[in-house]
């Protein structure tokens, strides 16, 4: 049997559905419904049924994924074994994300490696998406955790999760005790300010307002999230944040998040990585405890 072919049949299986089974393994969805039809008939049976409810597994499909499992659980398996006995346990770790995430979200899957493989010196590295994203085509990291702004057939990437963007205000500014959302048509009125041009908060926010044809009052352009924070604190404008980045903030009774009435807003934020062939074995290991597989 194609192990390839059975790859693609088996995250179809696991995900339930054909195109998060592409986003698994970076190749298109048509790919996976070709793979998976050649499987078909090559063996002649059906391996999926279609209904409302997306795909379900036919018997010989439940059969065939049992075994797949199996297959793919003991490949997983021999892997971490090798990367044990390789030099995974000592080198240096480079990474890359962005400044909220350095702060509130990569530490916790930093301490679950460095708990597990102690020796191995990591390096974290903070910056806008676009920059990190260039630094693995520039090879000055292995992995990075960053929003997407415009796709790079260079890089491989895979999703890590969906962050929000609010419209964040302070106590000092009207909105601040609003119960309602805020129409996108209320920000052509009062004063913005902006991340970086080249900040993926700022790629969004700039594709909202350019869909529904807003031109900003932007009063002021700042690089640094503490600088806006400042600003914003003072109640000369509005800005835009994840909640993540805002959390201690809103807790405290500084910052009120608004959400727009017209649409939600989110960005999307990927592991990055040249190919996994190329990966060290610390990295490697790094990217399995980012999806979920912390080392025992």
């Amino acid at each position: 049997m194609n192990l390839r072919k059975l790859e693609v049949f088996y995250y179809t299986a696991k995900l339930g559905s054909c195109r998060k089974a592409a986003e698994r393994l970076v190749v298109t969805q048509p790919a996976v419904t070709v793979q998976i039809r050649e499987l078909e008939r090559y063996y002649q049976v059906r391996l999926f049924s279609r209904s409302h409810n997306g795909l379900q597994l036919t018997e010989a499909g439940k059969m065939l994924y049992e075994y797949a499992d199996k297959i793919f659980g003991l490949a997983e398996e021999a892997e971490n074994r090798l990367l044990e006995m390789g030099k995974v346990r000592k080198g240096i770790l480079k990474l890359g994300t962005i400044k909220t995430y350095a702060k509130y979200i990569l530490p916790v899957y930093i301490s679950a490696f460095q708990k597990a493989y102690p020796h191995v010196k990591v390096i974290l590295q903070e910056g806008g998406s676009i920059q990190l994203k260039n630094s693995v085509l520039e090879m000055e990291n292995d992995i990075v955790v960053a929003a997407e702004t415009k796709a790079d057939r260079r890089l491989h990437s895979m999703p890590f999760r969906k962050e929000e963007v609010f419209i964040v205000v302070s106590r000092r500014h009207p909105w601040f005790r609003r119960e309602t959302e805020v129409d996108i048509e209320e920000l052509r009125k009062v004063p913005v300010i902006m991340r970086e041009k080249e900040s993926a908060t700022r790629y969004v926010i700039s594709k909202i307002f350019k869909k529904y044809q807003i031109e900003p009052e932007v009063s002021i352009e700042g690089g640094s999230s503490d600088f806006i924070k400042e600003i914003v604190k003072e109640g000369r404008g509005l800005s835009f944040f994840v909640l993540p980045s805002i959390k201690k903030e809103v807790e405290e009774g500084v910052f009120r998040p608004l959400r727009l009435a017209n649409e939600r807003i989110f960005l999307d934020v990927r592991i990055f990585f040249l190919d996994k062939e190329s990966l060290s074995p610390q990295a490697k290991v790094f990217l399995q405890i980012l999806k979920g597989k912390v080392p025992s």
